[in-house]
Formats: structure tokens, sequence, C-alpha cells
């Protein structure tokens, strides 16, 4: 009787679908050391190091970007774009050793402590200063490479590409800090910053150069156009963007032909928007975003977050009808996200009444319900505002939610003016909780009717709402 053959030892011989598993595990390094093996495993390492590509406003970036992208081998194991477009600082003048050490070194990372820069010898520190002042010429290059006609064509040699983002780059970095390496150290390490920091001894935190620069939404764009006209733009399900000024935004989408059609097979659209503090958005500045999410029929997660650093008044927010029609239906949304956004009240409901059969999430921040003026029956015009408390009901009585939140600022003009805090530890016992769990059918309403309340319940109210509740930190009404 023979001896059964002995069965092959070695990575090589592992099915694809494990030895893809075990390469998901290995640090950048490991695999780029596993690449050298053999072929096999060349092409289950390049899967995992090429499937992100991570892109910085910097010379030395976008030419390793470019090279990828020209590569044919490599270039088809790319799935997502990481457009990590902060700025270290404002292109100007090169800044002496002084001036380095006294305004620069150590900023974005709580850093500026004597303690952090006293670890370092003089000799170190003339490095730093030497690295920072070659990568602030790397950056103004950058900027002249984005008009290069390759980001243009970027798209075409990257088929497979179906997730892009436009947000800093945190979790992807080789060295990212870790929980037991907080802030609040006597002395950070320098391992602890990302790759980056490490470089500069500073990390990016600026997303704009000025005022007047549309680096981050020319480059957005530029992407987009690529990507419609290489005909790979159906291979795109998610866009991530966040810090893009909307005017600009807009304006630049207004030069891209048929832009909507890159839009218009996503499943996640995520976009973050700063407003101007002095000039309310009009419906124009919105109409590529509008045009895009009309024909974005394939959308299941949406997040509309709309900014700004000042005004309280409802002008500077977005009216929900300069964002969808009417009749705006995305048959398979399961998430929604809104921020900054103001309505009647009655839009909103009609709104969301119409994504019932599919929504399951909904988060709602910073939202103004606005009064509008009915002719009564003796022809005099009569002020009528919408109610946060009956919203809560519309939800629970005619949505399927399972998973809510609500937070900041929440005001209907009149008599409902809330403000929702997100609190730390435990929330059962807290309002804003029970809101949550009654929307979601896993409580009962928080708020009782006045004419179902005891004596002693009506002898305690101010009288100013016809509803009793328990008021606390986390839901608290603004009395004005």
């Amino acid at each position: 009787m023979t001896s059964p053959e002995p069965c092959p030892v070695g990575l090589d011989y592992l099915p694809p679908e494990l030895l893809s598993s075990i390469c998901g595990t290995l640090s950048r390094p490991d695999l780029k050391s596993l690449r050298l093996v053999s072929s096999k495993l060349s092409a289950c390492s390049n899967l995992h190091l090429f499937h992100t590509i991570n892109v910085r406003l910097h010379i030395t970036s976008l030419e390793r970007f470019f090279a990828i992208a020209d590569d044919e081998h490599l270039g088809r194991f790319v799935r997502e774009i990481w457009c990590d477009w902060r700025f270290v600082r404002d292109i100007g003048d090169q800044p002496s050793r002084k001036d380095w050490l006294e305004e620069i070194a150590g900023s974005g990372i709580s850093a500026s402590d004597p303690p952090f820069l006293s670890q370092f010898r003089e000799s170190d520190l003339d490095k730093y200063h030497l690295q920072y002042s070659d990568y602030i010429d790397g950056q103004r290059r950058g900027l002249d490479a984005i008009e290069s006609p390759l980001l243009e064509q970027i798209l075409s040699k990257l088929p497979y590409v179906n997730n892009i983002r436009f947000c800093s780059w945190k979790h992807y970095e080789d060295k990212p800090r870790t929980d037991d390496q907080s802030l609040s150290r006597p002395c950070r390490p320098l391992n602890s910053l990302t790759a980056i920091g490490q470089q500069l001894l500073m990390e990016p935190r600026s997303f704009f150069l000025d005022d007047d620069t549309s680096c981050r939404e020319q480059v957005f764009w530029t992407l987009m156009r690529s990507a419609i006209n290489s005909g790979h733009v159906s291979h795109l399900q998610s866009i991530h963007g966040t810090h893009f000024h909307v005017r600009k935004w807009n304006l630049e989408g207004l030069s891209v032909k048929n832009s909507y059609k890159a839009f218009r097979d996503l499943h996640e659209l995520h976009l973050e928007f700063s407003l101007d503090r002095l000039n309310p958005a009009s419906q124009e500045d919105v109409q590529v975003l509008a045009s895009a999410l009309g024909r974005a029929a394939e959308l299941r997660s949406l997040t509309l977050f709309f900014n700004i650093y000042s005004a309280r008044s409802a002008r500077r927010l977005l009216p929900l009808n300069f964002l969808v029609t009417h009749n705006q239906r995305w048959k398979n949304l399961t998430s929604l996200s809104l921020r900054r956004v103001c309505s009647d009240g009655s839009d909103m409901e009609h709104f969301l009444a119409k994504h019932s059969p599919s929504l399951r999430s909904l988060v709602l921040k910073r939202i103004t319900f606005r009064s509008t003026i009915l002719m009564n029956a003796n022809g005099q015009g009569e002020v009528v505002s919408a109610s946060f408390i009956k919203f809560f009901q519309f939800l629970n009585q005619a949505m399927h939610l399972t998973q809510v939140w609500f937070e900041g600022r929440f005001d209907n003009e009149h008599d409902e003016i809330w403000v929702a805090k997100r609190r730390s530890g435990d929330q059962c016992d807290t309002i804003q909780n029970k809101i949550h769990l009654f929307v979601t059918h896993r409580g009962p309403f928080p708020f009782k009717p006045l004419r179902d309340a005891s004596k002693e319940e009506i002898a305690a109210h101010d009288g100013t709402l016809p509803w009793i509740y328990v008021e606390d930190s986390s839901w608290q009404r603004v009395r004005e």
C-alpha cells in the first residue's frame, strides 16, 4: 500500500479567499514584503495595498498617484480614492527657523507645549524645519499639478474606482494615534502622530488657502468630469466630501457638462457645505446639487450638512424645497441625515412620508420649521407654526424608523425653540433619549397633553405650551 503524497505547504497553496483574509490583517510594510515572494502573493498583496489610494495636495503624493494610474497592472486594484486636501498653511513666504519654532511647530497636535518640543535636540529641530520648508515647496508645486491634464484623465485609467472621498485622512494613517496616547499626556511621543505629523512636527488643519480659492471644489469636479468622460461613472457607488463652499461647488459644477451623470448610479452620497455668514444661499446657488439629487435614482444613504460658524437666523438655513422637488422620492433610501435645513413642517412630513417604506435611519440637526401665513374666514392673515412635538408623533405613526438622532437647535419661530445636546454616559432617563425611543416605537410618548394632566401638574405648568413634560439638559426649551 502506497503512502499518500504529502500535502503542499506554504501560503502559495492556500485558497484565494483564505489568503485574502490573511493579507487583510497585515500591515503595509508586511504587505510590501509579501508581494516580493511570488506572483500569487504579489497579486493578493496588491489587492490590499492599492485598494485605497490616499492623495495629498503635495507634488510627491500627486506624482505617486499618477504613476499608479499609469501602471496598467496596479491601476486595476484601485477601488477608493481618498483626497486629503488639507493645507499645512497658507502658501506664502517660507518662515524663518525662529518663526517656525514659535508659531508652527506642534500646531494641530496640541504639541506647542514646551514638554513636547523639549524631547528634540537643536539639530533635530533644524532637520524638521528643513523638512517643513521642503514640504511647503512641494505643496506649492502640487497646486500647479492639479491643473495638469493628467488629473482630467485619471479615472479613465482607474476603471474600477467606486468610492471617492474628500476629507481628512485619519484611521488609514500608517501610525494613527491610539486611545492611550491622548492629548493630555505630559509629553506626547512622536510615534503617536500621523505620518505627516512625524515628518513636520505639526498636523495640517486648514482646508482652505483663503476665501478666494476654489481648489477643493475644482479638484472634485475635475474628478467627476473624468469619470463622466471616461465612461466609468457607472462604477461610482459612493461619494463623500466635506468642507466645500456651497457657491464655489455650484459654480465649478456648472462648468461640467451633464454633471448629474456623476451621481446617477450612486448608492451613498455624503456632502458637507459651508454657508456664507452674511449672504443667504439662493436657489440658484444649489441648482447643481438639486439637479444631481433629482437624477440620483439609486440612492440608499444621503447626508447633506450645511454649516456656519455664527448667525442664528433662519435665513442662514437651506430651505428643503431648494434641494428636493415636491415629488422627489428615492425608492431604496434607507438612511437620511440633514443639518441646517428649514421647511414649513408640512413639506418635511410629506417628503419623509414618501420614503416610509424604505427609510429606517434619520438624523436631524439644527432644523427650523418656518411659520406660514394663512387667510382665515374673515380674510385676515393668521400666522401658523408647525410643532416639533406633533412632528415626533407623525414620525411614530407614519414612519418605520429603527434609528434616529436629533441634535442642535429646533425652532418653529414661535413657541417651540428646543436645544438638544449630545450627552456622554447613560442617556436612558433623558428626555432626548425618550423622544428617540418613542419615534422608533420602543417607548411611550414623553409629552402629556395638558387636558390629560393632573391638577398638580397643571399647577406647576408655565402655561406656554399645551404639553406636560420633564425638562433636562439633554433637551431644553429656550424661552425668548
